[in-house]
């Protein structure tokens, strides 16, 4: 960020942190088209692995792209925060059940922003347990062209579905495929009660999004699963979740490294 501000100084800088004492924050000061958020101390975890942190950062981006229309979000945010009170209920209990089955990977699969969610849903297993569970993610379409040869009889399967029908059937097509290949442990897939009859024949469990939401805004409530798996995964092995690294290997705060 320093080089940026020193060699485009014209370019705006747009800062979203939960740390009050963020250096970045001191730097941005200094620049002459910046902006910075600070949010709440609440959600500055205090853990190695980020999760009301990343949460509430995305809450916050996606607030920010309503700038324009802050009232249509607000009607977003309540729904978010409705089926994110429902769907924790389910998830915590599913995410344990889960954990004690004691599987050795998870593989992860979303299409669109829930690809993004599959990319960090497997980041937090594979951090809080210390890379005991070895972790993928891939897209619908995308673990077609190879990764699929990764999956055995070890491997959880979770499966993220979108709420465009379009999307959701290729969905149902590799959990369907998925299921009669015998090539996992167990398949779970997360999605919006409209596909609950469509998509539930073909898993062992479907874990609904009982409001509806738009497949950009849901990020903040799958990811929670995600999470507590991780969580649940750390215990079930043994781990502290806050610190799941006792080789050190990782760190809360990114170790120094070159700039170029």
């Amino acid at each position: 960020m320093e080089q940026a501000i020193q060699q485009y100084p014209m370019i705006s800088q747009l800062v979203v942190t939960c740390n009050a004492q963020a250096r970045m924050i001191a730097i941005c000061k200094k620049a002459a088209l910046s902006c910075v958020v600070v949010l709440d101390d609440a959600v500055n975890d205090r853990s190695l692995a980020m999760t009301s942190s990343f949460t509430n950062m995305i809450v916050m981006g996606q607030c920010l792209a309503h700038a324009w229309s802050i009232e249509e979000y607000s009607t977003i945010v309540e729904r978010l925060v409705r089926g994110g009170r429902r769907f924790l209920q389910n998830a915590e209990k599913e995410a344990e059940r889960a954990a004690s089955l004691g599987f050795s990977r998870v593989c992860m699969v979303g299409t669109g922003s829930l690809a993004s969610v599959a990319e960090e849903s497997a980041l937090k297993v594979l951090e809080m347990t210390a890379g005991q569970v070895k972790t993928m993610s891939e897209t619908v379409l995308g673990l077609r062209h190879g990764p699929m040869a990764a999956l055995d009889k070890q491997t959880l399967f979770l499966c993220f579905v979108s709420g465009e029908k379009r999307r959701a059937k290729y969905a149902s097509d590799l959990l369907r495929e998925i299921g009669e290949k015998g090539i996992v442990a167990e398949r779970i897939a997360i999605g919006p009660t409209s596909e609950k009859s469509e998509i539930e024949p073909h898993c062992e469990s479907y874990l609904a999004i009982e409001e509806d939401i738009a497949d950009a805004y849901r990020p903040v409530l799958d990811v929670i699963f995600g999470q507590l798996l991780g969580l649940y995964c750390s215990v079930a092995r043994e781990l502290k979740p806050d610190s799941p690294s006792p080789s050190g290997v990782i760190n809360r705060v990114v170790q120094k490294f070159r700039i170029y």
